[in-house]
């Protein structure tokens, strides 16, 4: 990624197309990032690693000019629209995407995107009907939501609780 320089703006993108709008973009002539992260994908019993956008749906674009030269980008396959505000393009804050590069070069988006819990990791939950109960991690979240196995009453117990409310023991 050039670090000359510009203003980056926010275009949607079409669901699933991110990546390829990228490079739509970068074809045109246009510096384009989607910064992704590494993510376990679950389907038919089998278990592997995907790179997913960090921002679904969204993608950033450096631009020399914000005032002409842009219209281009409004029919690139794959781009929705361009964010505007008040009939003017969205501008990043100096520095934002720079930051966000840099983190996602020393692999430090995994840790944003993804909490540090791991299959049979024990876990305790810090609020709502189970606070204060320890269980024990099924499954590594993807989103917001966790897989985890209780023992209430002696029974093993499979619940989904919210990431932002389990803490390792």
């Amino acid at each position: 990624m050039k670090h000359d320089k510009g203003r980056w703006i926010v275009a949607n993108t079409k669901a699933n197309l991110e990546l390829f709008a990228v490079e739509q973009i970068k074809q045109q002539g246009f510096d384009a990032y989607c910064p992704v992260f590494e993510a376990t994908v679950r389907h038919a019993r089998k278990t592997t690693l995907r790179q997913k956008p960090l921002f679904p749906s969204y993608i950033f674009i450096r631009l020399t000019d914000l005032a002409t030269g842009w219209r281009s980008l409004m029919s690139t396959r794959g781009v929705k629209t361009l964010l505007t505000q008040g009939g003017k393009l969205s501008v990043l804050p100096e520095g934002f995407v720079s930051n966000l590069y840099e983190n996602e070069q020393r692999g430090e988006l995994l840790h944003l995107a993804q909490p540090g819990f791991s299959r049979d990791d024990e876990v305790e939950i810090k609020s709502g009907i189970f606070d204060g109960l320890t269980a024990r991690v099924l499954g590594a979240p993807e989103k917001e939501r966790i897989w985890l196995l209780l023992d209430i009453l002696g029974r093993k117990v499979r619940v989904s609780q919210d990431v932002a409310k389990v803490a390792l023991a």
